[in-house]
């Protein structure tokens, strides 16, 4: 209880400097009309909208974290949680792409509302099956791949509402707020689930999955876009792949989106994997109990948070300098952790590599934003979820093999070196150059 009421402390101090950053920008910042329109207060749609995101995604953190730790607790195996993962993830990496044509042709709120509604449904016979019948690995597996097929519409649509919600010009402000609420609500649902893992029946967990779900495609249903919706147009099997050719030749031809998206992919490899179900095999193996994982993947969220609203507070001209220094210093962090025996020290290493993780991602991500076309937003946020999702089922099932087989050190170990090299090669990827 103790733990839990000082994650809470930490994530309203969060809440609170993210509240101050507009202001703090506009003592910092010049007084140009460029940067007035950025530093103006949020508009009532945009905190909805980042409110509503933000629950979705405590929620859907939640889910996750559950989905691994019962998977555990089913089968007695730390590998089963992985290749259960990797089967959820594999449908929404197939329908990311269909998923933002959709969201170009019928408009991002319009599909982001729907895929919510869908999840909530789904949430809900969750409920129902492990409440009468109880908690089985083929009822994980079915609500993993139902997840993973909404999810697939879902994320480009609310996170193309970033460029929709607000006027034009507003990206460069609102994305680093949306990673940071993002990033809280990340270290909410780990800390949270962690706690009801341990004190809640399965039908429970799921109920306030279903919950945060519901409350959050309400408030997204309340956002007032502040650019127009694209006409109705018809959604066929022949237009979706007209529209995915078409976004993917547009965007992969770009030399600074290309090399954003492979970065990305990369450092997601590492972090997803680990964030997802290393951490469940680490503190399984160390016999530190659900409340601890949950808490240690609330520094996590909480370090990243902290990054992404400084990087929304000092700005992002000069930020690309620091996205190699960062990556290193998420990939020592990851290592170390695998080798810790106290849950403190982890604890703390996971805030450290969430403090460098916030500042890469931020960076990366509002890099990727404003380049992308806006005729094409759906279809690039698409090819972004996939560099950021599309490698977590490959990542979960290399974590399987490699705990497996070597060691859950060894997974932690293995993936902390991938980002240190990584990091080494962005001066050679263009990441480095002005960002206009």
């Amino acid at each position: 209880m103790t733990q839990s009421l000082a994650n809470g402390k930490i994530v309203c101090t969060i809440f609170l400097v993210g509240f101050r950053v507009g202001r703090g920008r506009q003592r910092l910042r010049s007084h140009s009309p460029q940067d007035k329109r950025r530093n103006s207060p949020l508009s009532p749609s945009e905190l909805l909208y980042l409110c509503g995101h933000g629950i979705g995604v405590a929620g859907d953190q939640l889910f996750y974290i559950a989905l691994a730790w019962y998977c555990i607790e089913v089968s007695g195996l730390e590998s089963t949680a992985g290749l259960v993962a990797f089967l959820g993830a594999l449908p929404r990496t197939l329908l990311l792409l269909p998923g933002g044509v959709v969201a170009d042709r019928r408009g991002s709120k319009h599909v982001a509302v729907r895929a919510a509604s869908v999840r909530t449904a789904l949430l809900s016979l969750a409920v129902a099956g492990t409440f009468l019948q109880g908690m089985s690995l083929g009822l994980l597996v079915v609500a993993a791949t139902m997840f993973g097929v909404t999810e697939a519409f879902y994320l480009p649509s609310s996170q193309g509402m970033v460029a929709t919600v607000g006027k034009p010009g507003s990206e460069k402000r609102l994305q680093p707020l949306f990673s940071g609420v993002e990033k809280v609500a990340l270290s909410v649902g780990s800390a949270f689930g962690g706690v009801c893992i341990g004190v809640l029946q399965p039908s429970g967990a799921f109920l306030i999955m279903a919950a945060a779900s519901a409350i959050s495609a309400a408030m997204l249903a309340l956002v007032k876009e502040g650019r127009p919706a694209p006409a109705g147009t018809d959604v066929t099997v022949v237009s979706i792949f007209a529209g995915v050719t078409t976004g993917l030749r547009k965007v992969l031809t770009r030399p600074s989106l290309r090399s954003t998206l492979i970065l990305v992919t990369v450092a997601e490899f590492a972090a997803s994997g680990l964030t997802g179900v290393g951490y469940a095999m680490l503190s399984s193996e160390q016999g530190w109990g659900s409340e601890r994982m949950g808490a240690i993947l609330s520094y996590f969220g909480i370090g990243a948070a902290m990054a992404s609203f400084l990087v929304a507070l000092f700005g992002t001209r000069r930020g690309a300098e620091l996205v190699g220094p960062s990556m290193s210093i998420v990939g020592l962090a990851f290592a170390a952790s695998g080798a810790c025996k106290s849950p403190l020290l982890c604890a703390l290493l996971a805030g450290v590599a969430g403090l460098g993780s916030g500042v890469s991602s931020t960076m990366l991500l509002t890099r990727f934003v404003t380049q992308a076309e806006g005729g094409q937003l759906g279809v690039s946020m698409s090819l972004l979820s996939i560099a950021v999702f599309a490698a977590a089922p490959l990542s979960y099932l290399y974590c399987s093999l490699v705990a497996g087989l070597v060691s859950v050190v060894g997974v932690f170990c293995s993936l902390g070196a991938l980002l240190v090299l990584t990091s080494l090669r962005c001066r050679y990827m263009g990441v480095q150059e002005a960002d206009g």
